[in-house]
């Protein structure tokens, strides 16, 4: 967001995102299930979910809307139905219906855009907690025979041209493959894992690939990178060991890594707010970028110790 012109195809940072996501979600869902009936299955599920997203969802949106409502004399309507319907896990339709293209000026200026992708996520996490149980309590041994060829339905859903591009971008079955992609690779894991070194070398050179060679000579077609980096998070997911020490093993264990993870979804709800009044109060330069950084990253801090933990 902040580097656009360098990080041309950082948006496919939330496809990857939602793989990781139907991983570790099927990989939480499938411990509880060995434990709990489906009454408490449920409910302990929406309870840890709603603990951690919403007090620090409603703290930035609350916050970011008194700001915003003081420091920018125009017409915000827009932009505060988006905050609302974002609490509500409905900014990804909102901004559909409003025929709000991310990519343009106009979704710029709207400090809770960025919104939508939690909507997709917290709509995934209505939806797939009753699949999983579903397949867990009668189709166990078909379970992932049965989620592969839901994926496939979904993975022609998404590429059949006869939708807008804001269609496709903001819409759950648009994007639902991609969080079923991670759900199979867990399960597929699960039961057949094996290591072979010479894959991860196979991951980097595809992600790299899909992050800046297409776009640079003329590929930059949006589908073709987004199935890219499905793909490759997915491989590099059914591959990695945590137990073995290798490049990947020691790079993700590195404390700033974790510690920029421990953070992240109060990055993810803040960078956007603070960079969209800064830059339209102060104007844009490398010196206003690097003070939203810095600023978005001290607050994102305090938002996770004083509100995230606490619920936590």
């Amino acid at each position: 967001h902040y580097f656009e012109n360098i990080f041309i195809n950082g948006y496919i940072g939330v496809d990857i995102f939602f793989v990781i996501s139907g991983f570790v979600i099927s990989k939480s869902l499938n411990e509880k299930f060995q434990k709990n009936s489906f009454r408490l299955f449920i409910l302990n599920f929406f309870y840890k979910r709603i603990k951690r997203i919403l007090p620090v969802l409603v703290t930035v949106v609350l916050t970011s809307s008194f700001l915003f409502y003081f420091l920018n004399p125009r017409p915000a309507q827009d932009i505060f139905a988006t905050g609302g319907f974002g609490i509500l896990g409905l900014s990804n339709f909102f901004l559909f219906f409003r025929d709000a293209d991310y990519f343009f000026i106009n979704s710029q200026i709207n400090i809770f855009s960025h919104l939508w992708s939690l909507s997709i996520e917290e709509q995934y996490y209505l939806i797939y907690p009753f699949l999983i149980y579903f397949l867990l309590k009668n189709f166990s041994h078909f379970k992932v025979l049965i989620l592969s060829l839901i994926t496939i339905v979904f993975i022609i859903i998404s590429h059949i041209n006869n939708f807008s591009n804001i269609a496709n971008f903001y819409l759950i079955h648009f994007r639902a493959y991609e969080l079923l992609v991670g759900c199979v690779v867990f399960f597929i894991k699960r039961e057949f894992f094996q290591t072979k070194k010479i894959i991860y070398f196979i991951i980097f050179f595809l992600s790299i690939v899909s992050i800046f060679y297409l776009t640079f000579h003329g590929f930059s077609n949006y589908k073709t990178n987004q199935l890219l980096s499905v793909f490759s998070a997915a491989i590099f997911l059914f591959y990695f060991d945590k137990y073995k020490i290798n490049f990947f093993t020691l790079f993700l264990r590195n404390k700033l890594l974790i510690f920029i993870g421990s953070i992240s979804y109060s990055l993810y709800l803040w960078h956007w707010p603070i960079y969209v009044l800064t830059t339209h109060l102060l104007g844009r330069n490398i010196y206003i970028l690097i003070i939203s950084i810095i600023f978005s990253l001290t607050v994102s801090v305090i938002s996770y110790m004083y509100v995230e933990k606490y619920f936590m």
